[in-house]
């Protein structure tokens, strides 16, 4: 019978709770990335937005303020690579809420240079407007 050391199994423990937290916390989260369907979700849940992004344009994926803190809460932002960033591959900005309370309100996503001031008045951004419904 094969002998296993206390570092072996300590390791393999701990790399099995690894796996565990990370199924567990992506488990209940559903992720949108068309603005054209409402998002229903109820209190409590979380969930995500992805939208693609060419990071090498300077542009990148922006909430904006005035989202409604009674009923949602911003709770991340990440870039997730798609490929090679030096091949200039395109990534997703991902954006993480939760809903608090139950309601109707909307989250604005711009695609804008954010060194840039007057981003209103620039013909080239774009602007994701997602419509939601907290049960």
């Amino acid at each position: 019978m094969k002998q296993y050391h206390n570092w072996q199994v300590s390791f393999y423990c701990f790399y099995i709770f690894l796996i565990s937290l990370s199924c567990n916390s992506q488990k209940n989260i559903v992720i949108y990335n068309d603005s054209n369907n409402k998002i229903n979700i109820t209190e409590n849940q979380t969930f995500g937005i992805e939208l693609l992004t060419h990071p090498g344009t300077g542009y990148k994926w922006e909430v904006k303020d005035d989202i409604n803190t009674v009923l949602l809460k911003n709770i991340k932002k990440e870039y997730r690579e798609l490929g090679d960033e030096q091949l200039d591959f395109p990534g997703v900005d991902y954006f993480e809420f939760k809903a608090i309370k139950k309601g109707n309100t909307t989250i604005e996503i711009w695609y804008i240079r954010p060194w840039k001031k007057d981003n209103k008045n620039n013909p080239n951004i774009r602007i994701e407007t997602f419509y939601i419904e907290i049960k």
